[in-house]
């Protein structure tokens, strides 16, 4: 999913990352909080804890802030499909993983990343894995 903008960080790109089985998550996870407990989960590494600073949970997905506790300066943006129990990535064409809270809040807006989270069918089309986005 790319959409051309001339917006702060610039084109922002929405890759798959991964699937609910890949991670150990059933499908569909009746409790999106455990989903997103075992994702945060998976995303830590060698002593980093992964958290969610900043969640929005809708009927069909939960958009997602997450940052690293050792790390105030490390943070992404992903969105958890609860129809298809499928992971995104959210990518900016400039400092995808430099995003503390009120970054993450401005860009909610201006790139208005609720849509995603209201529609995640607007993800399923022709998306690239985030890391060749």
């Amino acid at each position: 999913m790319n959409n051309g903008t001339n917006k702060s960080r610039g084109q922002i790109t929405i890759g798959w990352l991964f699937s609910a089985d890949e991670i150990g998550v059933t499908h569909p996870e009746p409790h999106p909080d455990r989903a997103i407990r075992i994702f945060l989960d998976s995303v830590s590494y060698d002593g980093v804890e992964a958290f969610a600073s900043r969640w929005i949970q809708m009927p069909k997905a939960v958009l997602l802030h997450q940052m690293a506790r050792e790390d105030s300066d490390f943070g992404a943006i992903y969105i958890y499909d609860r129809e298809t129990g499928n992971f995104y990535f959210v990518s900016f064409e400039e400092d995808n993983d430099h995003i503390g809270i009120r970054q993450f809040e401005e860009l909610l807006s201006e790139y208005d990343l609720l849509q995603y989270a209201t529609c995640p069918a607007m993800l399923r089309g022709p998306v690239q894995p985030a890391g060749k986005a």
